[in-house]
């Protein structure tokens, strides 16, 4: 989410306390507005789930909004995840809306990026980006920020200025026995609140 994403000069993608290698994962961790239709599945997923959240990452950044969002509850946004689509604003660019449609294909074997990055970056949108550059930092950023000092939070959003990063002790234990645990299936308690006894094989 765009929440992990460092911008100061050069893009920077911190916090991955809940990454993990592997060719096929079964736990469940993340933004709920960022879960993927394969999450739900029970079967559990692979790479491809990165390119479904760089997908929502980017639409996000263009249009303000997830691509996913519910009015009622989490059941609503887990259906359409699955079973909708996003709105495409008319100011998206026929590149971008091709993008995050190939990125948020429901098919992971289908979705760009499923058979190596190559695809994402040789898509029309990054037609004008030379990689080589991105990586040896050669780019200039459009937009460099202004930090005088560490302390600076000028560019925080309102919100999130004065919130404490102490973990109340009522909720410590919410946290006993974090860990992934390959070995599990993804716990009926999601499956059943995103539908309910119709769950999808």
């Amino acid at each position: 989410e765009f929440r992990r994403v460092l911008f100061r000069s050069h893009i920077r993608i911190y916090d991955f306390g809940l990454a993990k290698t592997t060719e096929k994962a079964l736990s469940i961790s993340g933004t709920p507005d960022y879960f993927a239709p394969e999450l739900f599945s029970g079967k559990g997923y692979g790479k491809p789930i990165d390119w479904w959240c760089y997908g929502c990452l980017i639409y996000e950044l263009l249009t303000g909004v997830p691509p996913f969002k519910y009015r009622t509850s989490k059941k609503d946004l887990y259906n359409q995840i699955v079973n909708g689509q996003p709105h495409y604003p008319f100011y998206l660019s026929e590149e971008a809306t091709s993008l995050i449609k190939g990125l948020l294909a429901k098919k992971p074997e289908e979705r760009l990026g499923a058979h190596g990055a190559g695809e994402i970056k040789n898509h029309p949108f990054f037609k004008d980006i030379k990689w080589q550059d991105v990586y040896d930092k050669k780019l200039v950023p459009p937009i460099i920020p202004t930090v005088p000092k560490p302390e600076d939070i000028k560019d925080l959003p309102r919100v999130a200025i004065g919130e404490s990063s102490e973990i109340p002790q009522d909720s410590i234990n919410n946290f006993d026995g974090f860990s992934y645990k390959p070995e599990s299936l993804v716990p009926e308690s999601l499956v059943d609140r995103a539908f309910g006894n119709n769950k999808k094989n």
